[in-house]
């Protein structure tokens, strides 16, 4: 297809047939942007009643840069003329005008005054005093030990252990002394030496039941009652329900009725 036959259609779309719809296509597929191409095959699709007349008027449609001329074009309205450009044409200032001009720019004053104006935020922000937070000091976790049994009663019901002071206070340098190498790791072995050797031991109910014989029910717990009761030893339950029945009266009816369940146990078992 040659250029003069596009502007011949472009200009009389009705000379347009099917023959012209193959044509157009090779041109769309060279140049997919050729909006007037566009605009013309999707007008010739729509008078020959084709199947993709209205896949192609969508295309044609989005690609428009005027839907309302293209309507009007698909219905015979008007033409679609590829615009002429004018040449540029030098216009001279006078200098009077010129002169008119810069005195209506001299009488232009801002809108705020200077001094209304904010600084900027970055400024702002880097000019600012930012209070310094402060840092969190790292609580130092306890390693289990082993502890007795009043001690472990607490443990449970709390759940913290504080920290004991240490006996001993630990080797500190000397200051305003250097020391040498050997110096440094004769200190460091007699602070290794001075180390507990016992490893931790973890708590064991078992032990814990077999060592309350040793202590009083001056402080006693719930748990400690329960652990009783599932030892079968009664004896010691029954102590240490009356003990608390003693020290929390508002329970003293569940307390109660936890003795009336053991003296079942010891009628029922002997």
């Amino acid at each position: 297809m040659t250029q003069d036959q596009f502007n011949k259609w472009l200009n009389d779309p009705g000379s347009m047939n099917s023959d012209s719809i193959p044509q157009l296509r090779e041109v769309i597929k060279r140049y997919p942007y050729f909006t007037a191409a566009q605009m013309l095959l999707a007008k010739n699709l729509r008078s020959e009643n084709h199947i993709d007349q209205l896949k192609q008027l969508q295309l044609a449609a989005v690609m428009a840069p005027d839907r309302k001329v293209f309507h009007d074009y698909l219905n015979d309205r008007k033409k679609v003329v590829p615009a002429k450009l004018d040449e540029p044409t030098a216009v001279e200032i006078e200098p009077a005008e010129a002169e008119t001009a810069d005195q209506e720019i001299t009488k232009l004053e801002p809108r705020f005054p200077d001094e209304l104006i904010p600084e900027p935020v970055i400024y702002q922000l880097e000019t600012a005093n930012l209070p310094e937070l402060p840092v969190k000091e790292e609580q130092k976790s306890i390693e289990p030990e082993e502890l007795s049994f009043s001690e472990w009663l607490a443990f449970t019901e709390s759940g913290e252990l504080t920290e004991a002071p240490s006996e001993k206070p630990q080797g500190k340098i000397p200051l305003g002394e250097e020391l040498s190498g050997i110096d440094i790791i004769d200190h460091f072995l007699s602070q290794v030496d001075e180390l507990p050797k016992k490893r931790a031991e973890f708590f064991d109910p078992r032990k814990a039941a077999a060592r309350a014989d040793k202590d009083d029910f001056t402080v006693v717990s719930e748990t400690l009652a329960k652990i009783y009761f599932q030892q079968e030893k009664y004896e010691l339950a029954k102590q240490a329900y009356r003990s608390l029945s003693l020290n929390y009266p508002e329970k003293s009816v569940y307390f109660a009725a936890r003795l009336k369940e053991i003296e079942e146990k010891l009628n029922s078992e002997g």
